[in-house]
Formats: C-alpha cells, sequence, structure tokens
C-alpha cells in the first residue's frame, strides 16, 4: 500500500485492518498461519468461545485430554491458510469441513447449538470415542 494510504489510516487510528474478499486482490498470496508446537487443536469457528460455549469447549478438550493451552482459534475463512504441524485435532464448529486439513477431524453445529442440545452433544462425544 503506498504510504498515502499508509498515512490516511495511520490519521483515522487505524492500526490493524483485515481484508475481507482476498479474491479482489489479484496477485495477492496471503502467509500461511503457522502454528505454535503447543497447539494440538486448530477451532475453526466464526466465533471464538465465551462464557457458557467457552465451558463446553473447555470440557471437550479435557475430554481429549488437551488445555486451552493446547488449542488455536482460527477463523473459517482462513482454513486454508493453516500450516499443518504439530496439530492432533481439528474441529470445524458450525462450518464447512475442509478435507485438505489433516488429523483427526471433528465436524460440530455451533458451540451454542451443540450446548443447547443433547442430540448435538452426543454426536460430537460419539465422533471423538472413534477418533481417540
Amino acid at each position: 500500500m503506498p504510504s498515502k494510504e499508509h498515512a490516511y489510516l495511520h490519521e483515522m487510528g487505524i492500526q490493524v485492518y483485515e481484508v475481507q474478499d482476498v479474491d479482489k486482490l489479484p496477485g495477492y498470496q496471503p502467509a500461511p498461519i503457522r502454528l505454535p508446537a503447543s497447539c494440538k487443536l486448530v477451532f475453526l469457528s466464526s466465533s471464538y468461545p465465551t462464557g457458557e460455549d467457552a465451558e463446553l469447549f473447555e470440557k471437550v478438550l479435557q475430554s481429549i485430554e488437551l488445555t486451552l493451552d493446547d488449542a488455536l482459534h482460527v477463523l473459517p475463512q482462513y482454513a486454508n491458510l493453516v500450516f499443518n504441524q504439530n496439530q492432533d485435532w481439528v474441529w470445524f464448529s458450525g462450518c464447512q469441513v475442509d478435507s485438505k486439513i489433516k488429523g483427526k477431524v471433528l465436524h460440530s453445529h455451533d458451540l451454542s447449538c451443540v450446548k443447547a442440545d443433547q442430540k448435538l452433544r452426543r454426536a460430537l462425544w460419539q465422533q471423538i470415542c472413534e477418533k481417540r
């Protein structure tokens, strides 16, 4: 971006921004997301788990013997940028499964739906038991 555009963003107090539609930038190649060595589960969801959803998320992690420190949240639109390194698990929550992602794959509705529906919770637990 030319310095004139940088100056405008700086004047408006914008330090960080996110491109919503990368396809509109011809020739742009986004950098892959490099996972930290401690990452054992990539959680792909359009929203970061908070409140009761975070409690359910933590319970699921405990059931596969992981902690919050072992997990990383990634927005679904960046799934193709996840650089496969050490993750054992990939959990698609409320989004389409990407078959190119490697690891033990879980798929569920959004956490708020899973939390409220016993059948959805049971289906998630069955997936976990099958993948262990």
